[in-house]
C-alpha cells in the first residue's frame, strides 16, 4: 500500500514538472538499480521545514530491481 502511494506521488511530481529531462535516470545499465532525482516544489519545501528541518531542494527515488 505504501509503495502504491509513493509511486502515485512520484508520478504526480514528475508530471507536474516543466521539463522531465532533468529527472530521467542517468544510466540504468545492468546494475539492477534506478536512481531518479527531481526538484522538490516550493509547497513541499515549506511543509518539510515546519519543524526546523533543512530545506529539501532535491527529491530522490531509488529502486532496487531483481
Amino acid at each position: 500500500m505504501a509503495l502504491k502511494i509513493l509511486l502515485t506521488v512520484a508520478m504526480a511530481l514528475i508530471l507536474s514538472l516543466e521539463s522531465t529531462a532533468a529527472i530521467l535516470p542517468q544510466s540504468p545499465g545492468s546494475s539492477g538499480t534506478v536512481d531518479v532525482r527531481f526538484p522538490v516544489p516550493k509547497y513541499y519545501q515549506q511543509y518539510a521545514t515546519q519543524d526546523g528541518n533543512p530545506v529539501p531542494t532535491t527529491g530522490r527515488l531509488f529502486l532496487l530491481l531483481p
